[in-house]
C-alpha cells in the first residue's frame, strides 16, 4: 500500500488540528495555523506540485491564516470579560491587602492588583468579590453591596 504525499498532510493536519482541540480547547492559534498550513500543503500535494512547491504552499497558507485567526481567538477572548473559571476562586471572597505599595487580592497565591467595578476607593481590609479581570487587574465589588448579595 502506497501512501501520497497528500495522505501524510492530511493526517498531519487532522493530527495539528485534534492537538489543538484536546490540548488547548481550541484556543492555541499556533496549533490551529500550522493544521491549516499542513492541509494547504494537502491541498498543493493534490494539485500535483513538487515537495518543494507543497512546502511553499503550507508556508504561504500558513501566513495568510495567522490574521483571521488571531482576530477570531482575540474576539473569543474578549467575548468571555476574562471571567474567572477556577471553582475554588469564582464565588469566594477576598481581602484587599497591600504589596510593594499596590492594593490588590491573591488569588490563588498570585497578587493581582484591583479596582472597584462603582470607582469607589478600596482600603487594605476590605473583603471583595472579583467580577472579572480586565488585562492583569481584577475588577471588584465590595462584598456588602446590593448586587452582590442578590
Amino acid at each position: 500500500m502506497d501512501i501520497h504525499a497528500w495522505q501524510l498532510w492530511l493526517i498531519f493536519g487532522i493530527l495539528l488540528l485534534l492537538a489543538d482541540l484536546l490540548l488547548a480547547g481550541g484556543g492555541s492559534g499556533v496549533l490551529l495555523i500550522l493544521g491549516l498550513a499542513a492541509l494547504g500543503g494537502m491541498g498543493a500535494a493534490l494539485s500535483g506540485l513538487d515537495p518543494t512547491g507543497q512546502l511553499l504552499t503550507a508556508a504561504v497558507v500558513g501566513v495568510v491564516s495567522l490574521p483571521p485567526v488571531a482576530w477570531m481567538l482575540r474576539r473569543r477572548r474578549n467575548d468571555s470579560r476574562n471571567s474567572i473559571t477556577d471553582p475554588r476562586a469564582a464565588m469566594s471572597r477576598f481581602e484587599v491587602v497591600e504589596f510593594t505599595g499596590r492594593r490588590g487580592v491573591r488569588i490563588l497565591g498570585e497578587f493581582y492588583a484591583v479596582r472597584s467595578v462603582d470607582g469607589t476607593e478600596l482600603h487594605p481590609g476590605d473583603v471583595v468579590r472579583v467580577e472579572h479581570f480586565e488585562g492583569i487587574v481584577a475588577v471588584v465589588r465590595k462584598v456588602g453591596d446590593a448586587a452582590t448579595d442578590a
